[in-house]
């Protein structure tokens, strides 16, 4: 069952992972600066964010999508679970696209976009049809 209140919960989900995946990006961007190359000017690592966070997006953010969809269908059985993951990714999508457009973000990313939105909603479904397979047959 997919209730109204899903598509609020499932903005919040979504928001939490986007929330987490850029505290993600901000600590790799840290350890770059302090273990990598330290002493350098803001303005180096400035854009050596714009380089890493969108990297540090692929790798992380598909195991927050996994985890949150996995966990939230495991936490509540009786809600449509694809239908939910679909509704987390989709809230998550439209925030990414909304800031990656107003932040004009210059098109060579496009690839990286398009492999970072892929791998996270093959990742909400995964997650949530693990923990579908694992209600259905308890340990």
């Amino acid at each position: 069952m997919f209730r109204e209140i899903d598509i609020i919960k499932a903005i919040g989900v979504s928001l939490l992972i986007m929330a987490v995946n850029i505290a993600i990006s901000i600590i790799v961007v840290a350890v770059y600066s302090f273990f990598i190359e330290p002493g350098r000017d803001v303005s180096f690592y400035e854009a050596a964010a714009k380089e890493i966070a969108p990297w540090s997006s692929v790798i992380a953010g598909p195991f927050l999508f996994y985890l949150a969809l996995s966990w939230c269908t495991r936490k509540q059985p009786e809600r449509h679970a694809l239908g939910f993951a679909l509704a987390v990714f989709l809230s998550y999508m439209a925030v990414d696209l909304l800031i990656i457009a107003s932040a004009d973000a210059p098109r060579k990313i496009a690839v990286i976009i398009t492999l970072s939105l892929t791998t996270k909603a093959v990742a909400a479904y995964k997650g949530a049809r693990a923990a579908q397979a694992a209600i259905r047959n308890p340990q």
